[in-house]
């Protein structure tokens, strides 16, 4: 899906988050609990931090706040993660 948003060679148009959608679903992906693929659904996974190694939310509870670490193994780098936020930005 990030490669697809942010190709690597600057000669290929990047695709958007709603042909990103119809491509993976007319390969038969699907999303959580089998939906397809929606061009909201792309645009959640592509800001993802999870997908770099980890993110950190705060959690608040009635009467503190707590810091979660959330660790997972990265599976996109952080120069195409980055490159991703910079693009959906513009």
């Amino acid at each position: 899906m990030f490669r697809l948003y942010c190709p690597e060679d600057s000669l290929t148009v990047s695709s958007t988050p709603a042909s990103i959608a119809r491509y993976l679903n007319s390969k038969g992906f699907v999303w959580r609990w089998g939906q397809k693929f929606q061009a909201l659904t792309v645009c959640r996974v592509l800001a993802d931090r999870t997908y770099v190694g980890g993110d950190v939310f705060l959690r608040r509870r009635l009467l503190s706040v707590e810091r979660v670490v959330v660790a997972a193994p990265a599976i996109v780098d952080r120069y195409t993660f980055e490159r991703a936020q910079c693009l959906g930005a513009e």
